[in-house]
This record gives structure tokens, C-alpha cells and sequence, in this order.
């Protein structure tokens, strides 16, 4: 809620789609995994990637949330 000087109360506008924080992020190719904690190994996210990997799929597969586009150069 926003007060403004006059006493009345604003609220934001809702958005069609909720914003996304980036609260996992995996590289391989730098063989790092990154979370709110810090910087790690790849090799420790090996059970937390299979668990985003399953939500992600149900995701993109049974809820039709994602649209994947695949090119190459």
C-alpha cells in the first residue's frame, strides 16, 4: 500500500504475470551452481537441479507456462 500526503491509500497495480525472481541459476559450461547462499560446486546441486528440472518439465509440459524455442547459429 502507498499513503499519499492526502490520507488516501494507492495500491499497485497488478501485473498479468508475476515477476520472477532468479533464485536458482545453474552454468555448466563454468561448472558452477548459484543460489541465495553464494557460489558453488556444480557437483553439490546434483539433487536440487533434478528437483527444478521435474518442475520445470511439468511446467512447460502439463501447464503450457514456458514457451521453448531452440536455435542454432
Amino acid at each position: 500500500m502507498i499513503y499519499e500526503r492526502s490520507g488516501q491509500v494507492s495500491l499497485p497495480l497488478k501485473t498479468v504475470h508475476a515477476e520472477l525472481a532468479k533464485d536458482l541459476d545453474f552454468d555448466f559450461d563454468a561448472g558452477v551452481f548459484q543460489n541465495l547462499l553464494g557460489l558453488f560446486s556444480i557437483e553439490i546441486a546434483l539433487d536440487i537441479y533434478q528437483i527444478w528440472e521435474g518442475n520445470f518439465l511439468h511446467y512447460w509440459q502439463e501447464l503450457n507456462a514456458f514457451t521453448v524455442q531452440i536455435t542454432y547459429d
